[in-house]
Formats: C-alpha cells, structure tokens, sequence
C-alpha cells in the first residue's frame, strides 16, 4: 500500500452548470433561490410530452378544452397542443425561469388554429376524398379526366379536320383580301298621336257669360270631347280660357340598305389550323397535369400522411420556440448562483442561473508519491476538517484521472467520492484541503 503526501487538492462538483436560455430576451420570471434543491428535467422527455399531447372537446360543456385530463373530454385529433396545452405540460416539471413570450405565444396558437382548419378541409374525411381522386383522375376509370382529355383532343382533331375539308371543298383562298357586311331595314309607316290642352290666362269674363268648368285631361281617348260643361257668371271677373285638342302625324319609312367593306386581310384556312394548335397545347397541359397527379394514385394514403405530419412539425416547431422561453435544470442539484433578475435583458447563451450536483465530488489533488498511479485504483483520502485537534475524516474513492509530471514523483490525480454521509455533505464545494493535515492512501 503506498502513501502520498498532498501537496494541493480541491473539492470540485461533478456536475456544475451554468443555465442560460437559447434565446434573447427580457426575464419575466425567476423561481429559483439560493440552495434550492432542485429535480433535473429530460429535455427530450419534455418536447416528447408537448408533441403528442392531444387536447379534447368538453363533452359537458362544449368548447375546446385543455385536453390534459380535466373533466369529460373527448380527444379532438383536429388540435395540437396550443400555448395553454403547452403552459400545462411544463407546470409538471421544475421552471427555475421565463422570457417574456407573448409573440410565441401569439405565433403558436394561430398555428394550431391554422392547422385545424387544413384537417377540417382536407385530412378529416381524408377516405372520401381520396376516393374521389381516384374516380376523377386513375387512368384505369373510363370516366376519369384524363380519358375525358384524349377524347376532347380527338374530337378537335375531328374539328379541325372538317373544316379543312370544308374551306377546301368551297375553294376558299388562302388569303381573303375583302370582307363585307350589310345591313338592311324594310318599309314601313309609323304613326304618332297626342293631345293637348291650352290655357291662357287673366281673360275678362262679364256677368251672364257661360265659362267651362271641371276641365279634365282625357286619360285613354286621344280624342278631346265634344262639349265641356258650362256654368254662367254671376258677376264680371278674370278667368283662364282652356282649348282641348288632338294631333296626330303618319310618316313612311323607306327601306335602307347599309354595306361596309374591310380592308383587313383574313386567313380563315390558317386561323382554323391556329386555333387547332393552340387547342391541343392547352389539352396537352391539362393532360400532363393529370399524368402527374396520377402517379401518386397508388400512394395517395402516403401522401395525405406524409402532408398532415410536415404540418404538424411546423406546429412543433413553434412549440419548441415557446419551450426555449422557459429555463429547466439539465440535472439535479443545488442552486449556487442566479445572476439574473426579472425585468433584466439576457442574451442568448448567458448565464441566469448557476446548478450543481455536491453528491459526488472529484478531489482534484497534486501529490508526491513515487511509485505510479493507475486510473480505476482505489483510493482513501484521510484528513481533519478543523485543524490537527479535528478528529480524522476517512473517505473512500476511485481514481479517474491520474497524470504524471516531469521529475517522476509528482503526480496530478482526480478521485471521485461520494460526498454524503446519513444525507449530510461531507466536504463543501471548492473546500480546500490543508495539506498538512491530510495524505491519500493507494
């Protein structure tokens, strides 16, 4: 058994970490206090929780609920977990810290909204219409669109071909130098009536004299009538004098003839031949598009699959960001640091809050001894706490680390030890050990 003396050695935590968030920010909470003992938080476990959480329907209530087991609720796979799904899996690990995420928030909730409504639109009955795509677009069908397409392009041959034949039967030109249309009109009377009725006004009418009264305009009969009722004056005043009367007028309209003559030059037997062409290019677009679609019939179920789950990952996306808002210890331990308060600005990788695990410790010692040190050998570290009166801790340990210096009797070792005695720790982190009071045993 050999004996070393010490000529330096330290206390250092296994595990220490410096928590920083992945983002910037503006620190809106911090929950963590000096010597809390705080449960380490699987980060993969975490995001695993927040992707397939489904939240439900209240069946009691209505409305979209929570989906975490609150209540009668029916799972609603229209839904991802939004921010209020999201807020409700982190409750149930340990939050040291979060940024202010109101626009994360904002951005995650519209996608899931988003994504409910492509499922609605699409994916829900996703059976029914992809049968339909398969009645409208398998080639196998007799009805499907792109046997409809060979036979609507063989029908504008079909067209095409007649008209040819037609312009050649008739002896049509190549070119047609005059073009001319006509309009014409034939004979004929036209008749136009109307009555009228005429006053003039400020006539002196003297006693006895006969005046018509109760003048009417007459509503159907163009003709005015033949009398109008009379009453006598009784005494002189001035009255208004009314004639009623007709006219009526008959013209002849001859019969007109109008001929115009172009001077643009029409090509009828190439137009024909134009418009074939340019039907059976657009017949031919259409044609390749449905060749295409109807490569991916036999793997429709795939692709309607396929097309949901990068829906979804857009969604997580958005829900990892909204985690990235929150501050979760990696491992288990104590809380020896917070250099953040809430209101103050971090940046993306800058330390909050500092972590450390004291329930192993490495002794991180300079020793002389001349004999070697091997990594895996056991180790016992004797020492007094308090000075040489102190009663003499024993502490057993491995090595991990052992390294050797230049003149061959000095040697850098690391000895991991378990640092808890009845839950109490033995040493505290960073202690250093007086050398003269303490020799490590191999």
């Amino acid at each position: 058994m050999d004996y070393s003396n010490v000529i330096s050695m330290v206390a250092r935590p296994i595990y220490r970490s410096y928590l920083c968030f992945e983002v910037g920010g503006i620190l809106d909470t911090c929950d963590a206090r000096l010597g809390d003992h705080v449960d380490g938080v699987s980060y993969e476990t975490l995001c695993a929780d927040v992707k397939k959480a489904t939240p439900g329907v209240n069946l009691g209530g209505g409305g979209l609920g929570g989906g975490l087991g609150r209540g009668r609720i029916s799972l609603d796979y229209s839904r991802l977990a939004n921010a209020d799904n999201v807020m409700d899996i982190v409750k149930q690990y340990t939050t040291l810290a979060t940024l202010r995420n109101e626009d994360r928030k904002a951005a995650l909730n519209t996608a899931v909204n988003t994504r409910q409504n492509i499922f609605f639109s699409k994916y829900a009955s996703s059976s029914l219409v992809i049968d339909k795509m398969r009645e409208y677009y398998d080639i196998k069908r007799s009805n499907s669109k792109p046997n409809r397409l060979r036979a609507l392009s063989n029908i504008a041959q079909q067209q095409s071909a007649s008209l040819q034949e037609a312009y050649t039967q008739d002896q049509i030109d190549p070119v047609v130098q005059t073009t001319t249309s006509s309009t014409s009109t034939t004979d004929g009377d036209t008749e136009r009536w109307q009555s009228f009725v005429q006053e003039s006004v400020n006539e002196d009418v003297n006693e006895g004299a006969s005046v018509p009264h109760n003048l009417t305009w007459p509503s159907r009969d163009v003709s005015p009538p033949d009398q109008f009722p009379y009453r006598t004056a009784t005494k002189r005043w001035s009255q208004g004098a009314v004639t009623a009367g007709k006219t009526y007028e008959q013209a002849t309209r001859p019969a007109t003839t109008t001929t115009s003559v172009g001077n643009e030059y029409k090509t009828p037997y190439l137009e024909s031949q134009a418009r074939e062409h340019r039907a059976q290019i657009s017949l031919m677009d259409q044609m390749f598009d449905s060749f295409m679609l109807g490569q991916s019939i036999p793997y429709l179920e795939q692709i309607f699959k396929n097309e949901l789950d990068n829906v979804d990952n857009d969604v997580y996306r958005l829900q990892i960001a909204f985690l990235r808002s929150f501050l979760f210890p990696p491992l288990p331990g104590i809380v020896t640091g917070i250099y953040k308060r809430p209101g103050d600005a971090v940046n993306a990788g800058e330390p909050v809050i500092r972590i450390e695990d004291n329930s192993a410790v490495y002794l991180v010692a300079n020793l002389a001894l001349s004999s070697p040190v091997a990594v895996g050998a056991n180790a016992t570290v004797k020492t007094t706490l308090s000075g040489g009166e102190a009663p003499e801790t024993t502490v057993p340990g491995s090595v991990v680390s052992a390294r050797g210096q230049a003149d061959g009797g000095r040697w850098e070792v690391v000895i991991k030890i378990d640092n808890l005695n009845g839950g109490s720790l033995i040493f505290p982190i960073d202690y250093w050990f007086d050398a003269e009071y303490t020799h490590v045993q191999f």
